[in-house]
C-alpha cells in the first residue's frame, strides 16, 4: 500500500470513578526511615486489576491522590532528575496507585517497584520482598517462568529462586539487556526505538514505519535533550511502558536550564501533542447513507481503562482520502453536538466517523495539545491503543443492532511531538507513525 503519513492526536478520556468501597485506602503513617524523607502511606489494596486501572485513570496528574493517600507520583516522581533515570516510570497514573515506597496490593498480591524492576509476592511474603528490593543482586536469583492469571494471564514473570511465591517482572529490561530473557518474552517497551527524530527550528518530514498490528514503538527513557546552547535545551520524551498490571503511554515536554552542572526544569514556552488521529475500521455500515447519521458510543480496546468516545457517524460515500483529511472537522463536530443535543444526550462528540462504503469507515479525531503554554512541563497521556478491537455499545439515533458491534481498527497515521521555543528558535523531538 502506498505510504501514508497523516498526523493525529489521541484524546484521553477520564473513566468514571470506581466504587470507593472497592478500594481499601489505609490511613497514612509517617515513618522514621533513613531511606525516605517522604510520608509513607500503607499500600492501597485493590480487589482486581480493573479496579486499580479505574482508580489510576481517575487521579489527575496535577493533583494529589484521593483520601489523603501519599503517592509515588506526588513524591518520588517529582524529584528534579527523576525522568532521566534509567529506572524511571513515566506514567503518573500508575505512580498514583503506588505509595511513596512504590508499593500496591492487587488481587491479594503485593507489588513493589524497585530500582531494577517489579517484585511480586503473596501478602505473607511482603517483608521478605521489601528486603530483596534493596539488593540488585536479586536479579541473579531469577529462574524459570511463571504465570499469575489474576494479574496478567498472558505475560510471564520470573521465579525468584530460593523463595516461595516471589516473582520478578523485568520492567526496565535489565534481565533482557543481560541476555537472560528470550526475545519472544521481552516486553515491547524493552528495545530502544530506532525512530526517535530530533529536529531544530521546525517539524519536518522525517519519520519511520511501524507495523500497525504491533504495539507502538517509542523512544527509550533517559536523556533526550536537544540543545540550544550549553545551558538551555528541550527535553521531550514520547514513551510507552508496561507495568505488568497495566500499560500506559504518553509524552513529557519541558525546557531545561543547566546551572552548576545540573539540569533543571525551566518555565518557558513549550508545546506538545499529537495531530489529527486517523483510524480505519471494517464493519457493516449499510444503514448509513444519504443524510442518515448516527451518534455512537465506542470503546477502543478491551481493557477496563480503555477510553470511550462519542462519535458522529456520517455518510461519506464517494469521498477520497484527501476529501476526508480536508473535511471541516470542527464544523462537523459542532453539527454532531447539535444532533446529540436533539436526542437529549449530555455527551460531547469528540470524533467524526466517515462511512465510505458498506464495509469501511474512517474516524478522525481533532488536534489536541497543539497550543503553546508557558509552563515548566507538559504531560499528556493517551490510553488508546494504535490498533486493536473496538466495541460500539450505543446507536443513539438509529438504535441499530447492526451498528452495535465489535470490529478491528488500526491507525493510519499520527505525528507525536514536543518542542520548546527559545526566542524565535524551536527545538524538540518527534515521532511520526504512518501505515505503509
Amino acid at each position: 500500500m502506498k505510504r501514508i503519513a497523516f498526523i493525529f492526536f489521541v484524546i484521553s478520556l477520564v473513566v468514571s470513578c470506581s466504587d470507593k468501597q472497592e478500594v481499601d485506602v489505609v490511613s497514612q503513617k509517617a515513618v522514621d526511615s533513613k531511606e525516605s524523607s517522604f510520608v509513607v502511606s500503607e499500600p492501597m489494596a485493590f480487589p482486581d486489576v480493573e479496579s486499580l486501572n479505574e482508580y489510576g485513570w481517575n487521579v489527575s496528574t496535577k493533583s494529589k491522590s484521593l483520601d489523603g493517600f501519599v503517592s509515588f507520583a506526588e513524591t518520588v516522581m517529582r524529584e528534579e532528575d527523576y525522568d532521566d533515570r534509567p529506572n524511571a516510570i513515566m506514567s503518573s497514573r500508575f505512580g498514583s496507585v503506588l505509595n511513596s515506597e512504590g508499593e500496591v496490593i492487587v488481587a491479594g498480591y503485593f507489588l513493589k517497584l524497585t530500582d531494577f524492576g517489579l517484585l511480586i509476592s503473596d501478602l505473607a511474603q511482603k517483608e521478605t520482598v521489601r528486603t530483596l528490593s534493596k539488593d540488585a543482586a536479586t536479579l541473579s536469583l531469577c529462574e524459570g517462568k511463571a504465570y499469575l492469571p489474576s494479574l496478567n494471564p498472558n505475560t510471564p514473570v520470573r521465579v525468584i529462586g530460593g523463595y516461595e511465591n516471589i516473582y520478578f517482572f523485568d520492567m526496565f529490561g535489565f534481565l533482557s539487556n543481560a541476555g537472560q530473557v528470550d526475545k519472544e518474552e521481552s516486553a515491547e517497551t524493552k528495545s530502544p526505538a530506532a525512530g526517535l527524530v530530533l529536529y531544530d527550528k521546525t517539524l519536518n518530514d522525517l519519520g519511520m514505519s511501524i507495523d500497525p498490528y504491533a504495539n507502538m514503538t517509542v523512544p527509550p527513557s533517559g536523556s533526550q535533550k536537544v540543545l540550544y546552547d550549553d545551558t538551555h535545551c528541550n527535553d521531550t520524551k514520547i514513551w510507552q511502558q508496561e507495568y505488568y498490571v497495566t500499560i500506559d503511554r504518553g509524552m513529557k515536554v519541558k525546557t531545561m536550564k543547566k546551572s552548576a552542572g545540573t539540569w533543571s526544569k525551566y518555565q518557558n514556552p513549550v508545546e506538545g501533542g499529537i495531530r489529527d488521529w486517523l483510524i480505519v475500521e471494517s464493519g457493516a455500515f449499510g444503514e448509513i447513507y444519504g443524510t442518515i447519521v448516527d451518534i455512537n458510543k465506542i470503546k477502543y480496546g478491551d481493557r477496563t481503562p480503555d477510553p470511550v468516545h462519542y462519535v458522529y457517524t456520517i455518510n461519506a460515500r464517494g469521498s477520497s482520502m484527501l476529501d476526508i483529511v480536508n473535511a471541516p472537522l470542527s464544523s462537523l463536530i459542532f453539527q454532531g453536538n447539535s444532533v446529540a443535543a436533539s436526542y437529549g444526550l449530555i455527551y460531547q462528540v469528540d470524533a467524526v466517523r466517515f462511512v465510505v462504503n458498506d464495509n469501511t469507515a474512517y474516524t478522525r479525531f481533532p488536534n489536541q495539545g497543539a497550543n503553546e503554554e508557558n509552563v515548566k512541563k507538559i504531560e499528556r497521556d493517551w490510553p488508546t491503543l494504535f490498533a486493536g478491537y473496538l466495541t460500539v455499545s450505543q446507536s443513539y439515533v438509529l438504535d441499530s443492532s447492526v451498528l452495535k458491534r465489535r470490529s478491528y481498527y488500526y491507525s493510519l497515521g499520527c505525528l507525536m511531538y514536543g518542542q520548546s521555543r527559545w526566542g524565535s528558535d524551536y527545538r524538540g523531538s518527534k515521532m511520526l507513525y504512518h501505515y505503509n
